[in-house]
């Protein structure tokens, strides 16, 4: 299933489109479970997580790396064989859909505070409906895009956050372990922030790997930018709140972000530049996501690239209807969170990975 690299990403294309494709699940409210299931210890096991989660960052890496011109599914199949390979994938696009529209679906609930009167499944069809346009113009274009977007959204949030941080008392982040159960019991939840990183998978045919290794340090340097957000966001919602509230609210960064002030702007209210940015940021994020599903589709079916266009409209109705039809509350949403995307989330970026990373070993 090997096919020529096309090389159409630059090395910032790459490394912005990564890190780009994690975070949105659970980046307004991973605080909370954090301290819901952690406690006192939810920093130490965000830190856990960040562990987990840059350990997955470089199997994808050396993967990358030793099958340059193929995506994850291609290298499952030549490792694996298709008759093990193709139901593994096939199992991994069904999550891959749901993660991807409960993402969509838990975005539009945090911006539906700030457009009360429109439907949520309005808002979902617009989110997905630019999404689909972002993809169906490929990786190049997404690659540009996200060597925009991503360092615009990513400085725009990274000050306001930094601006609340610096303006709240330290002593309200514990430093200290308490218990080590605790902690791995918020870890274990919090995996599903970094479900994305799959994502890097997919694009290894689209950038150059080099024989320097610089190439092994792109999908490492995307973790690094997505985590650094993850603990800003960290500092900036327990700073403000403090842990004891956070178990009380369903989104906590928005929540936060609508006391913060910054008497300098003439918008002194940030919550404009919240939706600004986090739109963008999600629209993107969906986009990648989108384009990422329809390849896989394609080579599960034996398609070439060039066609994989063509199961887009199929994947982004899938991805629409999982949005706006399989969660009548958030708690639902919530329940399928923790019941179903993370243990999925840890099989997906921790043991298929390592699977593949050791029959490779075995192999060569």
């Amino acid at each position: 299933m090997a096919k020529p690299s096309r090389i159409t990403l630059s090395w910032f294309e790459t490394i912005t489109l990564g890190a780009s494709s994690f975070i949105p699940l659970a980046f307004a409210f991973f605080p909370r479970i954090a301290v819901q299931y952690a406690g006192p210890d939810a920093f130490w096991a965000l830190m856990i997580t960040t562990c987990g989660g840059l350990a997955a960052t470089v199997l994808i890496a050396a993967l990358n790396d030793r099958f340059p011109n193929m995506t994850g599914a291609d290298a499952a199949c030549l490792l694996w064989g298709e008759v093990i390979a193709r139901p593994i994938l096939v199992l991994y696009t069904v999550a891959y859909v749901a993660f991807t529209g409960t993402s969509i679906y838990f975005f539009v609930l945090i911006i539906h505070d700030f457009l009360p009167k429109t439907p949520l499944p309005v808002l979902a069809a617009s989110i997905g409906s630019v999404a689909f346009v972002g993809a169906w113009y490929g990786i190049e274009c997404l690659g540009r895009v996200a060597s925009l977007v991503h360092p615009l959204a990513w400085t725009g949030m990274g000050i306001i956050c930094l601006y609340a941080v610096l303006q709240t008392p330290p002593f309200q982040v514990i430093y200290h372990p308490v218990s080590w159960k605790a902690m791995v019991n918020g870890a274990y939840h919090l995996m599903p922030l970094y479900f994305g990183l799959n994502f890097l998978q997919m694009i290894s045919p689209f950038y150059k790997h080099s024989d320097t290794r610089w190439s092994f340090h792109y999908p490492i340097i995307s973790f690094i930018l997505g985590a650094t957000a993850a603990i800003v966001t960290f500092y900036t919602t327990v700073g403000l709140l403090g842990p004891a509230p956070l178990p009380q609210l369903s989104f906590t960064l928005p929540f936060v972000l609508r006391l913060v002030t910054i008497h300098s702007l003439p918008i002194e209210r940030v919550g404009i530049f919240v939706i600004l940015f986090s739109t963008l940021f999600t629209v993107l994020f969906v986009s990648c996501h989108l384009w990422a599903i329809s390849s896989l589709v394609a080579r599960i079916c034996k398609l070439t690239e060039d066609v994989a266009s063509s199961m887009l409209p199929a994947v982004t109705v899938a991805t629409l209807t999982v949005a706006c039809c399989s969660f009548g509350t958030p708690v639902q949403a919530f329940i399928f969170l923790q019941k179903v995307l993370v243990p999925v989330s840890w099989v997906v970026l921790i043991c298929v990975p390592a699977a593949l990373y050791m029959t490779a070993r075995v192999k060569a």
